[in-house]
Formats: C-alpha cells, sequence, structure tokens
C-alpha cells in the first residue's frame, strides 16, 4: 500500500503550520476583519488560560479599539454577552490577578485591602512592570465600561491614582499594625531614644530577602529622639506608602490612565 506524501495524510486531518504549537492552535482567533466591522471591542478567551489570554488581548489592541463598549465570549460557550458576560469576566479577572500565585499585590489580613508588594526586582525588567501597566489598564477598562468590582483597595491607591497627597492618616488602611507603631512612638512621653531604641530606617522583606533601607542619608546612624519622631513617622509612612512601590505603582498608574482619565477619573 502506498503511503501519503508530505503535502498530507489521507487520514484528512489537517496540517498544523510550521512553527505553530498545538497549544498555540487552541489560542482564540477572531476574523483579520472583524475589528473593521464591528463596533465593539471584543475579547475572546478561554477560561483555563483567562489571565494569560486577557493580557495577551490587550497587549496587541489598540487604544482606540480598547475605547469601544466590551463583548466577552468564552471559547467553546454560545452565550451571547448583553452585559451579563462581561460582568463574569472582570469579576474572574480581578479575582485571578489578585491571587497570591502572582506576588503582585499583598493582602493585609487586618485592615481586608491589597497594597502593592514591595521592592519587586523591576531593575532590568520591563516584564513585571508591563504587569502592572496591564493590570492597570485592565481595571480602567472594567471602569470604562461601567462595571462595579470590589477591589478592596486602600483609599491611598485612589489618592495616588488623582495624584492626591497621602501620609501618615492613609498608612492604617494599608499597614494598621504599623500605623498603631507610629502612633504609640509619637504619643509617647518619656525617653524615646533608649525606650524604642530605632534609627531611621526600615527593614522590609520580599520574597524571602529581607532588606534594610535608610530613610534619609545616614539613617543607619541617626537615632530617633523626642526631637526628630515626627519626621521619622513621616519618613516611614512615605515609604510604606511611595518608595517602597514607586516603580509598580507607576506602571499601574500609566495603564489605568491610558483608558479611564479626565472627568471619569474624578468618580474613583
Amino acid at each position: 500500500p502506498g503511503s501519503a506524501s508530505g503535502r498530507g495524510s489521507s487520514s484528512g486531518t489537517p496540517r498544523r503550520d510550521p512553527g505553530t504549537s498545538p497549544a498555540e492552535e487552541q489560542l482564540p482567533r477572531l476574523p483579520r476583519d472583524f475589528e473593521k466591522k464591528n463596533p465593539f471591542c471584543v475579547i475572546e478567551v478561554r477560561r483555563e488560560f483567562l489571565v494569560a489570554d486577557t493580557l495577551r488581548a490587550i497587549a496587541t489592541s489598540s487604544v482606540h479599539l480598547l475605547l469601544r463598549p466590551m463583548r466577552v465570549f468564552f471559547v467553546g460557550e454560545p452565550a451571547i454577552d448583553e452585559g451579563g458576560v462581561t460582568k463574569e469576566f472582570f469579576q474572574l479577572l480581578v479575582e485571578a490577578l489578585f491571587q497570591e500565585e502572582y506576588g503582585m499585590f499583598a493582602f493585609n489580613a487586618e485592615s481586608r485591602r491589597f497594597w502593592f508588594t514591595a521592592h519587586l526586582p523591576l531593575v532590568d525588567a520591563g516584564e513585571p512592570q508591563a504587569e502592572f501597566f496591564l493590570v492597570g489598564l485592565v481595571l480602567g477598562l472594567a471602569m470604562h465600561n461601567g462595571q462595579i468590582l470590589d477591589l478592596k483597595f486602600p483609599s491611598a491607591l485612589f489618592r495616588k491614582l488623582l495624584n492626591l497627597r497621602v501620609g501618615n492618616e492613609h498608612l492604617a488602611e494599608v499597614d494598621p499594625s504599623l500605623a498603631r507603631g507610629l502612633d504609640q512612638l509619637l504619643a509617647f512621653e518619656g525617653d524615646v531614644e533608649t525606650t524604642f531604641c530605632s534609627d531611621f530606617t526600615v527593614t522590609d522583606s520580599a520574597f524571602g530577602q529581607v532588606t534594610t533601607v535608610d530613610l534619609k542619608p545616614g539613617g543607619a546612624d541617626i537615632p530617633v529622639t523626642e526631637a526628630n519622631r515626627e519626621e521619622y513617622a513621616k519618613l516611614v509612612a512615605k515609604y510604606r506608602l511611595e518608595d517602597a512601590c514607586r516603580g509598580q505603582f507607576d506602571a499601574f498608574q500609566r495603564g489605568f490612565l491610558l483608558i479611564c482619565d479626565g472627568a471619569a477619573l474624578s468618580f474613583v
């Protein structure tokens, strides 16, 4: 019996394009001219690869397309999106993005709020910054499409998005234990230096690594005293709310503001 040549097989199984993996063959694909013919921003995703498919779709879409009303389709499901599917999509996506396995946000059990994980290795790496950018973009898209999400962010994040000042009074929502400690320090009546034995440094940990950071030049050699404790408290709050997450937040803010800027932002 003769065998099939390299141009196909007698079984009728379609050939895969060279260089295309089986996993890539399963990626959601819309017709090439779909964007021109459709007035909506259509996102097609697989439930089992929700985050990867969404971030891929967003990263390859123009801002002009993303600003259109969104319609979502789950691969293999016949549901027509009249708003309910999009709502479910954003709820599932946000829940997935805030999972501990992604390491982007830390959950404080006492305040029940998320905050940016400190000291992510952003120095050489555009990829982590790109992830925060895309998360900001996703949340901006949710607001742009009128979706109400339970984000569990402290008010400090929304103030920062509006470029408003954050300080000691906002720290309790992010780190209640640290805020209480600073309040006790500021209210203490007695010898601050010998009682608290603190200096102008903070100790932080992320991904199993502990680091000590100077709050000001030579901070390790500057004791905290009654005279300078207010400065110390302000610098600690500034570090926790701004310095420790500057790269992460800046990328997040750029993504959010790309979609949700101007008058709409005043409602956050």
